[in-house]
């Protein structure tokens, strides 16, 4: 309900990916405390970010998949593989395929959440089960941080993520920039926001910012925006034949993608919309195939 209501506060921000061992009062595995983009609320926006950032701050790509927790489970002697809201059901299921197949070494990662009492938090890209906004070639796994399993947040340094992240076999979240002043972060930011970046050759979600007391926000780039919202017009389409909000159609490819995507509905029947994708990967790639021929 929190979640769903945006009934955000001191209690809610830890309360996600908590997870406690009421057996032993301690906490079995946690994940970050819940932190905002960039104009979501009050305290983040864009223009109050220069006198609440500590500088330097580091930038950190943002992946597009969905967050999963591993620690250890006393009980069982295994792991505990777990979503952010639940360690039954089909997310915890491909979080843990996802695991054994692209985690190199788990029985050392199992001795790192034992014996230093931590809990590892990745980004679980799984292109077949939950594909999102970002398209990648494979499934994905990326370590974001370990995170000590305690009520205050403690996570690692990035250097030692990464030598972890290298050790266990696995991939590690990517260091974007450094940013050591307010004038140097606006140049940034408005530089990433530009409908055409691309970090390293790459589209991407955003970014991960976190400053030098620990203070996290994020950036959602403009490309992702645009699909997010896409993918909900597409929906919308694919239901009714037509969508309400015409008026926030602002550029030529909204406008060029709400005609492809009201043609399929138009030009198919009733019982075949039923089974019709919903991914917006795989009606993006369509649309831009016809926009080739």
């Amino acid at each position: 309900e929190a979640f769903y209501d945006k009934v955000w506060n001191d209690q809610t921000v830890k309360a996600r990916g908590l997870y406690i061992d009421t057996d032993r009062m301690k906490i079995a595995a946690r994940s970050y405390n819940k932190f905002f983009s960039v104009n979501q609320r009050p305290e983040c926006r864009f223009e109050a970010l220069q006198h609440t950032l500590q500088f330097p701050v580091t930038c950190y790509v943002k992946e597009n998949g969905f967050l999963g927790l591993v620690s250890y489970n006393p009980d069982t002697d295994d792991l505990f593989i777990t979503t952010k809201s639940s360690p039954d059901g089909p997310y915890a299921e491909w979080l843990k395929d996802m695991v054994y197949r692209k985690v190199q070494n788990t029985d050392l990662m199992k001795q790192i959440c034992k014996e230093q009492d931590v809990t590892f938090v990745f980004e679980c890209v799984d292109m077949k089960n939950d594909p999102h906004i970002i398209k990648y070639q494979d499934d994905e796994l990326f370590l974001l941080a370990i995170v000590k399993n305690s009520m205050d947040f403690i996570q690692y340094e990035y250097d030692d993520l990464a030598n972890i992240a290298n050790e266990i076999g696995v991939k590690c979240k990517t260091k974007a920039v450094e940013l050591g002043t307010w004038a140097e972060f606006v140049d940034w930011y408005n530089e990433v926001l530009d409908p055409d970046y691309e970090f390293n050759g790459r589209i991407i979600e955003g970014f991960v910012i976190e400053d030098s007391a620990g203070y996290m926000t994020k950036v959602k780039l403009t490309y992702y925006n645009f699909w997010k919202f896409m993918r909900g017009l597409t929906h919308e389409v694919l239901q009714r034949g037509h969508f309400n909000k015409t008026s926030a159609l602002t550029t030529p490819t909204a406008n060029d993608y709400y005609g492809f995507i009201k043609n399929v509905f138009d030009t198919t029947d009733k019982e075949t919309r039923q089974s019709l994708p919903r991914d917006i990967i795989y009606w993006r790639d369509k649309f831009y195939a016809s926009t080739d021929t």
